[in-house]
């Protein structure tokens, strides 16, 4: 009953047979609170989809991008992400002459798409945050199988 209420037009004019039935399917949707958290999940999940495929143009491994030191600034061509803060940042040339730029505390706070300081260019870092790379760790894994077999060895 409310739902055909809350439907009517301006005259007071019930709402047709089909415009009923399309209101109770979104009613099923997001009716109690149960349906409309699920629903609003499965929204959320599909527009972060829609962003991961569609946010940015090209990707770039950190290891590709130049460290910029506080004191090279003015070198470099500019403030850009460094700014004034004296931090350092990273740089990476973009097809437009200009440079992507990001320091490294927007690194380790997550952020990772890029825009280009001179065109709509986006880019995503590629970067892990706070670990070691798999190089390093298989490097590592390889030196100590080394030293488990110069043990065996002597034994």
């Amino acid at each position: 009953m409310a739902a055909r209420s809350a439907a009517e037009d301006g005259a007071g004019r019930a709402p047709s047979t089909a415009t009923f039935r399309e209101l109770q399917a979104c009613w099923a949707l997001v009716g109690t609170s149960d349906a409309r958290a699920r629903y609003d999940a499965e929204e959320a999940a599909r527009v972060e989809a829609v962003k991961r495929r569609s946010a940015y143009n090209i990707e770039i491994d950190l290891d590709e991008m130049e460290f910029v030191e506080p004191s090279h600034r003015a070198e470099a061509g500019g403030g850009g992400a460094g700014g004034t803060s004296g931090e350092g940042y990273f740089a990476h040339p973009c097809r437009c002459g200009s440079r992507f730029d990001v320091k490294e505390s927007e690194l380790e706070a997550g952020i990772e798409l890029l825009q280009c300081d001179g065109c709509s260019q986006i880019a995503r870092v590629l970067y892990e945050v706070g670990g070691r790379s798999e190089e390093e760790e298989e490097d590592d894994a390889v030196a100590e199988e080394e030293q488990r077999r110069q043990r065996s060895k002597h034994v």
